[in-house]
This record gives C-alpha cells, sequence and structure tokens, in this order.
C-alpha cells in the first residue's frame, strides 16, 4: 500500500510540473508577445498588462514551484533542479518588484523575468524527468 501511495505522490508531482511548464510559458509569451500586442491592438494589451496579470501569474506560479521543486528535491536529490528554480523563482519576484517600482528600464525587467521564467521552466522539465528515474519511491513517502 505505501508503494502505491509512493507512485500516486510522484504523479501528482509531474502534474503539476507540467501545469507549472504551461504556467510559466503563459508568462514568457505574457512578456515577449504584449510589446508586439500593444502595438497592433492598444486595448487588447490594455487588458492583459495590468498589475493584477502579474501578480496572479506569481501567486499561482510561486506555491506550485515551491511545492513540486521541493518535494521533487527530496526525492531525487538534484541540486541542479532545485538550484535553477531557485534562481528561476527569485528572477521573477526581482522583475515584478523592479516594475512594481516604475525601475525605467522596461527591456531589463523584460529580459530578466523571460530568463527567470525560462529558467523555472527548466527546473521543472528537470524535476519531472528526474521523477521518473526515482527507484524505491516508498522510502521517502510515509
Amino acid at each position: 500500500m505505501k508503494r502505491d501511495s509512493s507512485i500516486s505522490f510522484i504523479k501528482t508531482l509531474s502534474k503539476f510540473d507540467v501545469a507549472a511548464i504551461f504556467g510559466s510559458g503563459a508568462c514568457a509569451i505574457h512578456c515577449l508577445v504584449l510589446p508586439s500586442l500593444a502595438i497592433l491592438s492598444p486595448s487588447v494589451a490594455n487588458l492583459f498588462s495590468g498589475e493584477w496579470v502579474h501578480v496572479g501569474l506569481l501567486v499561482l506560479l510561486i506555491p506550485i514551484a515551491i511545492f513540486t521543486l521541493f518535494n521533487g528535491y527530496k526525492l531525487h536529490k538534484s541540486h541542479l533542479t532545485l538550484s535553477t528554480g531557485i534562481f528561476g523563482i527569485c528572477a521573477m519576484v526581482v522583475a515584478f518588484l523592479l516594475e512594481a517600482y516604475a525601475f525605467d528600464g522596461e527591456n531589463l525587467v523584460v529580459s530578466i523575468n523571460a530568463l527567470g521564467t525560462l529558467a523555472l521552466m527548466s527546473a521543472h522539465l528537470m524535476n519531472f524527468n528526474a521523477l521518473k528515474k526515482v527507484e524505491r519511491p516508498e522510502q521517502f513517502v510515509s
């Protein structure tokens, strides 16, 4: 029974990793496409450029990242996966804070945010792949 719950936990983590990859992708698309959209359709761009979008993405992505990456680390012990995820989270938070406090360097903010989302997506992908290789998961889940 313990092995079944362990495998179920790993499958749950993997599902959250996939969701986080898509969430980070949405964040990257938002950051990289919105400036072009502003030129083509300012009214649509204004709808998705509010602070609520950034806060919403962070509130959604950070808890998922913390849950999946730290629990995944307990199973696979990959320091690279965990540190890449932490770097991605930190970069996204720094970009958000720079923008929130009216830092006058939009290209830098977009670059930091894009780097952070790519790092976070990579970390979730590494976590997803590492979880597939975990041997004897029952020793980690009680």
